[in-house]
């Protein structure tokens, strides 16, 4: 293998899973520069999305894991759980044992880890399944007011230009707690964590003073891939208008998206809608309360982002009726639709082969805002800062990497 050429060694080592590609790093001085090549681990990256079989992560909204955290399910059999597929992390002792996933790109997940579930003050880490890789983050700075009650908001997602890994958060004062949304008397801090400097920072941007609150379920955990992570905000008080919030990781800075026309104009109390993203663009999935079961998908196209001309009403599941109290989650990264039948299992629907797929999972703590689904993607983006990840480069035999 030391002598073939570039394309045909990039076309069989793509195939192999990360675990071994990284291991094999520590062959040759040639095989460790090319296996540590951005453009080699997006090829590879991009292989596993396309070319594997999808699985999902069922995550309950609080876990841990010194515990059973969650359940491995394929999308193609989702009613069989697949069981010692993800070796877990070792986490160190500490008094932070309760985890909440904050989201998951590709496939890197963060969670933070805390004391009790009303514990804001917690630790938050960056772990890459495939390479049974951890790495815990500085402290970011704890906001202390002269008085209120103090909301914070976590997201996670990746800059493409510059192949960066960004976690977003959001502080504010608030009047009221609710585990689903985030209630602000006023914004005040804004902080970004970057994976390549391995450091956080306080940025001048601050959330729009318009948005009064930011519903933030996210259950299906398919934001931040394009270089944007998402909120759906109020602007008023009586939450009868909505706005999306854009937080662009590479400038860092917020802008307010519209949703489609005819959503905006229909009484916003008869609606209720959910932000999500459907083949890498972000959608709305909305219902008129009074046409029970039926929902519009609209999706922003990529060409004219931020415009209220960039909606187009998709009817790729207008074949699919939704009946009684079902409760649509979002899309998988295959687009498949994540949803709830009356409250009872999870189901997905995939509209090319018109079938409804269930889990037989029991959902009496799965209602909305109790559970994040991540998908798992083999993946070889290490999590150390990039200053480490060099250095690694001559001392790789002696990292931690899972056998």
């Amino acid at each position: 293998m030391e002598n073939l050429h570039e394309k045909p060694l990039r076309n069989i080592l793509i195939r192999l899973p990360a675990k071994q590609l990284a291991q094999m790093r520590c062959v040759s001085k040639r095989f460790n520069a090319f296996l540590s090549r951005p453009a080699f681990v997006r090829s590879h990256l991009n292989h596993s999305v396309h070319n594997n079989d999808e699985i999902l992560l069922i995550f309950h909204q609080v876990f841990s894991f010194h515990e059973k955290p969650f359940t491995a399910h394929a999308s193609h059999s989702p009613h069989i759980e697949l069981t010692s597929l993800i070796k877990l992390p070792v986490i160190p002792s500490s008094e932070h044992t309760l985890c909440n996933v904050i989201g998951s790109v590709n496939g890197l997940i963060c969670f933070s880890s805390h004391k009790s579930e009303y514990d804001l003050w917690g630790v938050i880490y960056i772990w890459n399944p495939s390479l049974s890789a951890l790495v815990e983050l500085p402290p970011y700075i704890m906001p202390s007011p002269d008085h209120g009650e103090i909301d914070i908001l976590f997201r996670f997602g990746y800059d493409p230009k510059t192949n960066d890994y960004k976690i977003v958060k959001l502080a504010s004062v608030s009047s009221s707690q609710d585990t689903r949304s985030c209630v602000a008397d006023y914004w005040f801090q804004v902080e970004v964590y970057s994976m390549r400097k391995g450091s956080w920072k306080l940025i001048n941007q601050r959330l729009p003073s318009i948005i009064s609150r930011i519903f933030d379920p996210d259950e299906v955990c398919v934001d931040g891939h394009n270089g944007y992570i998402h909120w759906l905000g109020y602007i008023d008080e009586e939450m009868s208008q909505q706005k999306i919030v854009a937080f662009d990781l590479n400038a860092e800075a917020f802008t307010l998206l519209p949703l489609p026309y005819s959503i905006v104009h229909d009484d916003m109390f008869s609606r209720i809608n959910i932000l999500g993203v459907m083949a890498g663009n972000i959608c709305i999935i909305s219902r008129n309360i009074d046409n029970e079961g039926e929902y519009e998908i609209w999706v922003m196209t990529t060409t004219k982002y931020g415009g209220v001309k960039s909606w187009v009403k998709n009817d790729i599941f207008s074949d699919f009726k939704f009946y009684g109290e079902v409760e649509p989650f979002g899309f998988t990264l295959n687009n498949e639709l994540l949803f709830e039948p009356h409250h009872s299992y999870l189901a997905l629907y995939d509209s090319i082969g018109a079938k409804v797929k269930s889990f037989k999972f029991n959902t009496n703590s799965t209602v909305r805002g109790m559970l994040k689904v991540v998908q798992y993607v083999d993946s070889l983006v290490w999590v150390a800062p990039a200053d480490q990840w060099k250095a690694s480069s001559s001392r790789f035999a002696s990292l931690r990497i899972g056998k």
